[in-house]
């Protein structure tokens, strides 16, 4: 869908469109986003390079669009990561490059958060009418936080990971504190959805406790020797496996917004 496609033809001309209705009526017209919920496409051809190609069409998208309605204020790329990948693989890199844009473009490319808690239909990768209807909640509510009240969005995602032998220290940006584990809404994974790996052979997570509200301790079963350390959360799925929160790729970690909670991103970051 980048800039020189058809689909991002499609939506220039229905911004020209919009912005010449508007000057026929006397009004003013503003763009303030773009959402997207891709992912599958990008899996399927193992796109490499998908933080920068992000990255690239917000800016081609805000150029543009800037010049046909006239607007000087900013129109951010909001995404929510990809949870469907099980249908075809057990490990996909596409949620982690999306959180990546985010990360390294802050207030442009807007990672929403994970789409493995909504509602699944019966082929398991795309969403219910309920479960795209939820998917607009969470948008909207990016969306309030970083245009209507003009701040920043920040989806539950680790901002420090520690470590002092054993132990995992993981302290998050929680957008409504206290993190919560849930083994009710979510089935129950291994550790909480947290994987350890390293060259190995990778000592295992033996606990998983919330020991502040913005902190997770994981008690790893040895202290690591290994080099390349990651930590991951709702990484790897089951292959075949329906996505969502029963058996889909995903983990049991949320905050305590209530209306819906937001859950942890997928992420596969390095860890000391």
């Amino acid at each position: 869908m980048k800039k020189g496609t058809a689909p991002y033809a499609v939506s220039i001309a229905q911004a020209t469109a919009a912005a010449s209705l508007a000057r026929e009526l006397g009004l003013t017209h503003d763009i303030t986003a773009v959402t997207s919920a891709d992912g599958g496409g990008d899996h399927v051809d193992r796109n490499a390079h998908l933080a920068d190609d992000l990255a690239a069409w917000q800016h081609d998208l805000e150029a543009d669009l800037q010049a046909i309605t006239g607007q000087s204020s900013p129109i951010p790329l909001f995404v929510t990561q990809y949870s469907s990948w099980t249908e075809y693989d057990p490990t996909s890199p596409v949620p982690i490059a999306q959180l990546r844009a985010h990360v390294e473009h802050p207030g442009k490319v807007i990672a929403v958060g994970p789409r493995y808690p909504l509602l699944y239909g019966p082929d398991g990768v795309h969403l219910t009418n309920e479960g795209y209807r939820e998917m607009g909640v969470y948008y909207a509510r990016a969306y309030r936080r970083m245009v209507v009240e003009r701040g920043v969005w920040e989806p539950l995602r680790p901002r420090s990971i520690a470590r002092a032998g054993a132990v995992v220290t993981v302290r998050f940006l929680v957008p409504s504190p206290p993190l919560v584990l849930d083994t009710r809404a979510a089935a129950a994974t291994d550790a909480m959805g947290f994987e350890w790996a390293d060259d190995g052979p990778s000592p295992t997570i033996v606990a998983v406790a919330v020991t502040a509200p913005d902190t997770i301790l994981l008690t790893l079963s040895a202290e690591p020797t290994a080099a390349r350390r990651r930590l991951r959360y709702a990484y790897t799925g089951v292959q075949g496996a329906r996505a969502g929160l029963q058996t889909g790729a995903h983990g049991n970690l949320h905050d305590s917004d209530t209306a819906p909670p937001n859950w942890c991103v997928h992420f596969d970051e390095e860890a000391p």
